[in-house]
């Protein structure tokens, strides 16, 4: 059952992309990513050593 909810969230995200990229709207989406996972990982690790 967990590989068919895989499948959907997959197909979703890939047809997001395809439509997103289509109308020319990816690259505000990719950037609505780097700014959610700026706040947490590698980012946040980064700078903190920054400062």
């Amino acid at each position: 059952m967990k590989w068919k909810t895989l499948l959907t969230q997959i197909t979703i995200w890939l047809a997001l992309e395809v439509l997103l990229t289509a109308i020319g709207l990816d690259d505000i989406a990719d950037y609505s990513e780097f700014l959610i996972h700026r706040t947490s990982g590698f980012y946040s690790h980064v700078q903190r050593l920054a400062t």
